[in-house]
């Protein structure tokens, strides 16, 4: 599913904490005109992945939601075109950097 991105899209990644909650952000997603477009299940426990495929109307892209247990890890991939608001109201949401921190970065890139 992951394949699908165009050559001039922007990408950025979100990696979640160990205390990261799925309703949390599902409520969130859902509570600001996010439709779940894609869920795929693969393998099973331990060694399960989920990835969810996030669409808006609004946005020309996509925010992926992975849980590879294989890894310990759950992550937000998102793509598009203008994402760093999407990118910087996630990251603040879910506990990552704020606005400052991520430009901060990106400078010392």
């Amino acid at each position: 599913m992951a394949d699908r991105v165009g050559k001039n899209e922007e990408k950025s990644t979100i990696v979640l904490d160990e205390g990261f909650a799925y309703d949390l952000f599902e409520s969130y997603m859902l509570g600001h005109g996010w439709t779940l477009k894609i869920r795929e299940v693969v393998g099973e426990e331990p060694d399960r992945t989920i990835e969810e495929v996030w669409g808006k109307d609004t946005f020309y892209g996509a925010v992926h939601y992975m849980d590879q247990q294989s890894l310990y890890t759950s992550y937000l991939w998102i793509h598009g075109r203008s994402i760093w608001p999407i990118v910087v109201a996630l990251a603040e949401r879910l506990g990552g950097p704020n606005e400052a921190e991520l430009l901060e970065r990106v400078s010392e890139a």
